[in-house]
């Protein structure tokens, strides 16, 4: 029997089954209808796609996996920023391991540096975009692509445009340019988020 289920984790599938967190034998689970997923000390960052597949970071033995359908994966430090991409068939986040990030994405370990943020998918799906920490500078990987450095970039600001081509904004000697497809627009000294039509 249940001890507990946790109310703000109840969500139905697509196909009507209800998905949720609770409590068996002292260890937290995920059903997915009347399916338990594996066991661990406590569960996080729960996540269905419209698809309805499932993804969530369960933490046991101060390690963090991330469970895809219900397959477990490596154990990290720390995992944030987990997430499907809008169609629901790719899988990507951040993971920690000692003192390097690393952006995982559909169970292949990517790029490793001081800080990854802004883990984004574009539309279709076909790419994938995070912002690194490099020394005291940062640039954007796309597609495991390094692009340019700067002095910083605004990680919340990565967004594809209905083309796929990514826009972000950066700062360089103190002046802000939204960069588009690797080319810096025009200095600013300040721009709000970019809005993609």
């Amino acid at each position: 029997t249940l001890r507990w289920v946790l109310r703000s984790t109840l969500r139905f599938a697509p196909d009507g089954r209800v998905i949720y967190v609770g409590r068996r034998a002292n260890r937290a689970r995920v059903w997915v209808g009347h399916r338990p997923g594996p066991g661990f000390a406590g569960i996080a960052q729960l996540r269905l796609a419209h698809t309805g597949r499932v993804a969530y970071v369960g933490r046991r033995n101060g390690q963090h996996h991330v469970v895809v359908v219900g397959r477990v994966g490596p154990g990290y430090d720390e995992v944030r920023e987990l997430r499907f991409s809008p169609r629901g068939r790719r899988v990507g986040y951040l993971a920690r391991r000692g003192k390097r990030w690393h952006a995982v994405v559909d169970g292949k370990e990517r790029a490793g540096a001081a800080g990854l943020r802004g883990l984004t998918f574009s539309d279709h799906g076909r790419q994938v975009a995070w912002a690194a920490q490099v020394g005291g500078r940062a640039r954007v990987v796309l597609d495991d692509r390094p692009g340019p450095l700067h002095d910083g970039v605004r990680f919340a600001t990565l967004t594809f445009d209905a083309r796929g081509t990514l826009l972000y904004v950066a700062r360089d000697r103190g002046r802000y340019r939204v960069v588009r497809g690797g080319a810096p627009g025009p200095a600013y000294d300040r721009i709000e988020r970019p809005t993609v039509s």
